[in-house]
């Protein structure tokens, strides 16, 4: 199967907007051949038919890679049809504006599908402009001659820059989209999917006897602060904890929120006992922070550390078997008299059938604490 390019179009996709462009352009070269002939207008048909091969040519290849189709493919196709345009102007001893034309539309061909597509034309954009110099330097004296180059090279070059000024801010648009579906929208601490999505470069990137740990951790009795002081003040309850979350942890660690009243803190630490630690860090800052409304918050957390043989696991199971862990130990932490720290047994290897179908306490994982 081809991956999705990074441009964002497939190739069937790229494919038909080659062979639109193509064959919007023979028609048009065709037609200007008809009216001229019924007119009685003369015109140098053999650049105009070249140009209509050229872009024939491009029509048909560009159906027969339909499946396999890449941007550099496009640009390669679009360069050597301005350069082949312009050899046969050349060629013919006397370019005329037929031939400028026809690279023109070249040139905005290019412009056209940059704006879905950036690649054509930063590889290509720049053969077309020079392939029109070389016209312009080849043609005949004469005023109309001149105006009609510089103008088929501005409004060229003009194209291709909005076009590209246009992919920047598509670009940029949809880069913002992309990490705003990796951010939880209150507190803007990752998601879950956020969380998936960096757990393998945290993973990856892990210092030489360091270990991936997971810091789960749930605000104490926030049922009780909805209930007392409604549903904003537990907002910004949430926004609090969150924003001490981010303060404690490091460069290069995950803040994430799960769900609910329940967060996590993804990073590598040396020893079960040094995660063990900031998590208490970050409770007893919880507790110590200065809340709206003057409500005293705490928090009860699990910890879990991967053990050296987990390398051999995907990261999904990884992640999965440590929230599962932590998640337990955060439970215990409840159980013990919350607005404290528990450190989940170490694990011996990669989870097993067993253990990934092992059931978690009440409403865990739901993204909906109800621990309490």
């Amino acid at each position: 199967m081809t991956p999705e390019p990074v441009d964002g179009l497939t190739p069937r996709v790229r494919a038909r907007f080659m062979v639109a462009v193509a064959g919007g352009i023979v028609l048009l070269h065709l037609t200007h051949l008809t009216v001229a002939a019924l007119v009685g207008v003369p015109v140098n048909r053999a650049p105009v038919l070249s140009s209509a091969a050229v872009w024939g040519g491009v029509l048909v290849w560009s159906y027969v890679r339909r499946d396999v189709l890449t941007a550099g493919a496009t640009a390669a196709a679009f360069a050597v049809g301005a350069v082949a345009l312009t050899a046969d102007g050349l060629w013919s001893g006397s370019p005329g504006h037929e031939v400028l034309v026809a690279v023109g539309l070249t040139g905005l061909a290019l412009g056209i599908g940059s704006f879905t597509s950036p690649r054509p034309l930063l590889l290509a954009g720049p053969v077309v402009v020079l392939c029109q110099l070389v016209l312009l330097l080849g043609s005949p004296p004469g005023p109309l001659a001149g105006y009609l180059a510089v103008a088929v090279a501005v409004v060229t070059a003009g194209v291709c820059g909005v076009s590209a000024w246009a992919q920047h801010m598509r670009t940029a648009a949809l880069s913002l989209l992309a990490g705003s579906a990796l951010v939880d929208p209150l507190t803007g601490l990752l998601n879950r999917r956020g969380m998936s999505s960096g757990f393998e470069a945290l993973r990856a990137s892990a210092p030489r006897g360091q270990h991936v740990a997971v810091v789960v951790l749930d605000v104490d009795r926030f049922k009780t602060v909805n209930d007392a002081l409604g549903h904003d003040a537990g907002d910004q309850v949430l926004v609090t904890v969150a924003d001490v979350l981010r303060a404690t942890a490091r460069r290069g660690d995950l803040a994430v929120r799960l769900g609910g009243e329940e967060m996590a803190w993804l990073g590598c630490w040396e020893r079960a006992a040094d995660a063990a630690a900031a998590a208490e860090r970050l409770r007893s800052a919880v507790a110590t922070a200065e809340t709206p409304y003057g409500v005293r918050v705490t928090i009860s957390a699990g910890v879990a550390v991967a053990a050296p043989t987990a390398q051999v696991a995907s990261a999904a199971e990884v992640l999965s078997r440590l929230l599962v862990r932590a998640d337990e130990a955060m439970y215990r932490a409840k159980a013990g008299g919350r607005d404290r720290v528990e450190l989940a047994p170490p694990s011996d290897g990669p989870a097993s059938a067993q253990d990934a179908e092992s059931p978690r306490p009440a409403d865990a994982g739901r993204g909906l604490s109800t621990a309490g």
